[in-house]
């Protein structure tokens, strides 16, 4: 044996959360921008910490719980009270975090050319769901 079916076990068991961890933050950054580890790439001592340590584990756990289902994960984060939050200026939150690590709003980003495309079809009726 290769021993690669062994590093697989041990890579998603949960006696290793690091890796669901790593795969919910880097899917977080996609949605938001920014993950909830602001370093991606680095999740070891020099890395940065997370900015919402129980969230991170909340969702590496249910990720693990739905059988590693990467649907579920979008999801619950677009279901998510903090993904339909208004990007509207607020001073009172601003002066408290003007990072926006506590997520008080929704950070603006640019579209996509997919994200464009697929809503101009939308509209004219024309996208084939």
């Amino acid at each position: 044996e290769s021993g690669r079916l062994q590093l697989a076990r041990w890579l998603t068991s949960k006696d290793n959360p690091l890796t669901s961890r790593v795969f919910v933050n880097r899917v977080w950054r996609w949605h938001f921008g920014k993950g909830i580890v602001g370093s991606v790439d680095n999740f070891g001592m020099l890395g940065d910490r997370p900015t919402n340590q129980p969230l991170l584990d909340y969702l590496a756990v249910t990720f693990m719980e739905d059988g590693w289902s990467l649907k579920n994960l979008h999801r619950r984060i677009m279901l998510s009270n903090t993904y339909k939050m208004s990007a509207n200026y607020d001073a009172k939150s601003y002066a408290a975090d003007p990072e926006n690590n506590l997520h008080w709003r929704f950070d603006r980003r640019r579209l996509e050319v997919e994200e464009i495309r697929d809503s101009m079809l939308a509209i004219s009726g024309n996208l084939d769901n």
